[in-house]
């Protein structure tokens, strides 16, 4: 009983490191988000396109810079692959 307990465990801790680690980086959101805080906030919460473009508004206002070729290139990103 106790060793397939252990190879439950083991099986299921596998499959959540494994689904952990498969989530796709995108490197302009490691680059600019993640100059401030953790880009994994980024990540954690999927959002509506007109919260994520207010989201980059108000980090826009507190210091984050970006070309308008990368706010496009971000904005992209966070609507296709981050969004509700």
């Amino acid at each position: 009983m106790t060793v397939k307990l252990l190879a439950l465990f083991l099986f299921i801790s596998a499959i959540v490191f494994l689904l952990g680690c498969s989530g796709r980086r995108y490197e302009i959101i490691e680059n600019k988000c993640g100059l401030c805080h953790s880009a994994s906030i980024v990540y954690e919460k999927k959002r509506t396109e007109s919260d994520w473009n207010l989201v980059i508004f108000g980090m826009k206002a507190r210091g984050l810079v970006l070309s308008e070729a990368e706010e496009k290139e971000l904005k992209k990103i966070l609507s296709q692959s981050l969004s509700l």
